[in-house]
Protein backbone atom coordinates (compact mmCIF):
# COMPACT_ATOMS: atom_id res chain seq x y z
CA UNK A 1 0.00 0.00 0.00
CA UNK A 2 2.67 2.54 0.75
CA UNK A 3 4.16 1.82 -2.17
CA UNK A 4 0.92 2.59 -4.04
CA UNK A 5 1.81 6.21 -3.58
CA UNK A 6 5.50 6.31 -5.02
CA UNK A 7 8.87 6.98 -3.71
CA UNK A 8 12.21 8.44 -4.36
CA UNK A 9 15.66 7.72 -3.83
CA UNK A 10 18.27 10.71 -2.86
CA UNK A 11 21.42 11.36 -1.30
CA UNK A 12 22.56 11.98 2.10
CA UNK A 13 26.34 12.21 3.53
CA UNK A 14 27.30 10.01 0.76
CA UNK A 15 24.21 7.20 1.04
CA UNK A 16 21.37 6.80 -0.67
CA UNK A 17 18.23 6.79 1.31
CA UNK A 18 14.34 6.31 0.14
CA UNK A 19 11.75 8.60 0.62
CA UNK A 20 8.22 7.76 0.32
CA UNK A 21 5.72 9.89 -0.92
CA UNK A 22 2.83 8.99 1.31
CA UNK A 23 4.45 10.40 4.19
CA UNK A 24 4.29 13.72 1.87
CA UNK A 25 0.87 13.73 2.92
CA UNK A 26 -0.83 13.96 -0.08
CA UNK A 27 -3.98 14.42 1.44
CA UNK A 28 -3.93 17.65 3.01
CA UNK A 29 -1.10 19.54 0.49
CA UNK A 30 1.80 18.43 2.74
CA UNK A 31 0.60 19.99 5.60
CA UNK A 32 1.47 17.20 7.76
CA UNK A 33 4.67 15.97 5.72
CA UNK A 34 7.17 14.04 7.91
CA UNK A 35 10.64 15.23 7.08
CA UNK A 36 13.57 13.74 8.69
CA UNK A 37 12.74 10.57 9.94
CA UNK A 38 13.23 8.88 5.76
CA UNK A 39 15.40 5.80 7.63
CA UNK A 40 12.95 5.25 10.54
CA UNK A 41 10.23 5.31 8.21
CA UNK A 42 11.87 2.90 5.86
CA UNK A 43 12.87 0.73 8.34
CA UNK A 44 8.96 0.50 9.70
CA UNK A 45 8.25 0.10 6.10
CA UNK A 46 10.40 -3.32 5.67
CA UNK A 47 8.35 -4.38 8.96
CA UNK A 48 4.92 -3.68 7.29
CA UNK A 49 5.95 -5.85 4.46
CA UNK A 50 7.36 -8.98 6.68
CA UNK A 51 4.11 -8.78 8.26
CA UNK A 52 1.89 -8.40 4.92
CA UNK A 53 3.95 -11.21 3.80
CA UNK A 54 3.73 -12.96 7.31
CA UNK A 55 7.46 -13.35 7.66
CA UNK A 56 9.00 -12.84 11.08
CA UNK A 57 7.69 -12.39 14.53
CA UNK A 58 6.74 -8.86 14.40
CA UNK A 59 2.91 -8.41 14.77
CA UNK A 60 2.17 -5.37 16.70
CA UNK A 61 3.90 -1.93 16.35
CA UNK A 62 4.74 0.06 18.98
CA UNK A 63 6.25 3.62 18.12
CA UNK A 64 8.20 5.13 20.84
CA UNK A 65 9.66 8.01 21.10
CA UNK A 66 9.86 11.96 22.72
CA UNK A 67 7.06 14.02 22.19
CA UNK A 68 6.33 15.44 18.70
CA UNK A 69 8.48 13.03 16.62
CA UNK A 70 5.71 12.59 14.30
CA UNK A 71 4.94 9.07 15.60
CA UNK A 72 0.85 10.45 15.55
CA UNK A 73 1.28 11.55 12.17
CA UNK A 74 2.92 8.55 10.89
CA UNK A 75 -0.20 6.68 11.87
CA UNK A 76 -2.56 9.47 10.82
CA UNK A 77 -1.03 9.16 7.49
CA UNK A 78 -0.94 5.11 6.91
CA UNK A 79 -4.18 4.88 8.16
CA UNK A 80 -5.33 7.45 5.51
CA UNK A 81 -3.35 5.85 3.32
CA UNK A 82 -5.04 2.73 3.27
CA UNK A 83 -8.34 4.55 3.32
CA UNK A 84 -7.48 5.76 0.04
CA UNK A 85 -5.99 2.80 -1.46
CA UNK A 86 -8.86 0.57 -1.03
CA UNK A 87 -11.00 2.69 -2.88
CA UNK A 88 -8.48 2.16 -5.70
CA UNK A 89 -8.59 -1.33 -8.18
CA UNK A 90 -5.16 -2.58 -7.02
CA UNK A 91 -6.04 -1.79 -3.63
CA UNK A 92 -9.72 -3.31 -2.83
CA UNK A 93 -10.86 -5.97 -0.70
CA UNK A 94 -13.49 -8.03 -1.21
CA UNK A 95 -15.93 -9.85 1.45
CA UNK A 96 -19.25 -11.22 1.77
CA UNK A 97 -22.26 -11.32 3.88
CA UNK A 98 -25.29 -13.08 4.38
CA UNK A 99 -28.51 -11.50 3.73
CA UNK A 100 -31.84 -12.52 5.14
CA UNK A 101 -35.23 -10.93 3.60
CA UNK A 102 -38.86 -10.81 4.95
CA UNK A 103 -41.40 -10.38 2.71
CA UNK A 104 -43.65 -7.94 4.85
CA UNK A 105 -46.42 -7.45 2.59
CA UNK A 106 -47.25 -11.39 2.66
CA UNK A 107 -50.29 -12.29 4.56
CA UNK A 108 -48.30 -15.09 6.27
CA UNK A 109 -45.80 -13.09 7.22
CA UNK A 110 -42.96 -14.37 4.54
CA UNK A 111 -39.91 -16.11 5.37
CA UNK A 112 -36.34 -15.13 6.94
CA UNK A 113 -34.04 -16.64 4.45
CA UNK A 114 -33.89 -18.62 1.62
CA UNK A 115 -37.07 -20.16 1.69
CA UNK A 116 -39.44 -17.01 0.66
CA UNK A 117 -41.76 -17.53 -2.89
CA UNK A 118 -41.23 -13.44 -3.11
CA UNK A 119 -37.82 -12.12 -5.69
CA UNK A 120 -36.94 -10.05 -1.96
CA UNK A 121 -36.55 -13.50 -0.56
CA UNK A 122 -32.86 -13.06 0.12
CA UNK A 123 -33.16 -9.34 1.38
CA UNK A 124 -31.81 -8.18 -1.52
CA UNK A 125 -33.56 -4.89 -1.88
CA UNK A 126 -35.11 -5.18 2.12
CA UNK A 127 -33.09 -6.94 4.78
CA UNK A 128 -34.05 -7.95 7.95
CA UNK A 129 -30.66 -8.82 8.70
CA UNK A 130 -26.90 -8.60 7.03
CA UNK A 131 -24.10 -11.24 9.10
CA UNK A 132 -20.83 -10.15 7.88
CA UNK A 133 -17.76 -12.11 7.87
CA UNK A 134 -16.01 -11.81 11.11
CA UNK A 135 -12.86 -12.87 9.62
CA UNK A 136 -13.75 -10.46 6.08
CA UNK A 137 -12.93 -13.53 4.21
CA UNK A 138 -12.28 -13.40 0.53
CA UNK A 139 -15.58 -14.79 -1.06
CA UNK A 140 -13.71 -17.33 -3.04
CA UNK A 141 -13.49 -19.00 0.26
CA UNK A 142 -17.36 -20.12 -0.82
CA UNK A 143 -16.41 -22.39 -2.90
CA UNK A 144 -15.01 -25.49 -1.87
CA UNK A 145 -11.03 -25.83 -1.96
CA UNK A 146 -10.97 -28.33 -4.20
CA UNK A 147 -13.15 -27.02 -6.53
CA UNK A 148 -11.84 -23.72 -5.69
CA UNK A 149 -8.45 -24.81 -6.67
CA UNK A 150 -9.14 -26.53 -9.68
CA UNK A 151 -11.16 -23.38 -10.87
CA UNK A 152 -7.75 -21.35 -9.72
CA UNK A 153 -5.57 -23.64 -11.58
CA UNK A 154 -7.81 -23.47 -14.83
CA UNK A 155 -7.76 -19.57 -14.71
CA UNK A 156 -3.92 -19.35 -13.80
CA UNK A 157 -3.42 -21.61 -17.00
CA UNK A 158 -6.08 -19.71 -19.39
CA UNK A 159 -3.89 -16.47 -18.78
CA UNK A 160 -0.25 -17.94 -19.23
CA UNK A 161 0.25 -17.43 -15.28
CA UNK A 162 1.09 -20.75 -14.18
CA UNK A 163 4.88 -20.11 -14.54
CA UNK A 164 5.23 -16.61 -13.50
CA UNK A 165 2.86 -17.47 -10.12
CA UNK A 166 3.30 -21.18 -9.47
CA UNK A 167 -0.07 -22.22 -7.50
CA UNK A 168 1.18 -24.29 -4.18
Amino acid sequence: MIQHFGSEVFEDSGEEVRRYKLFDDPFNNGKNAIYGLERTISRLVKYIRAGAREEGKERIFVLHGPVGTAKTSIIDLIGRGLEAYTGHDDGAVYSFSWRFGKDFHAEDGGSLGFGGTKPDYAGITNPVAVLGSQMHEHPLLLIPRQARRDLLEKLWRQNDLDKKYPIP
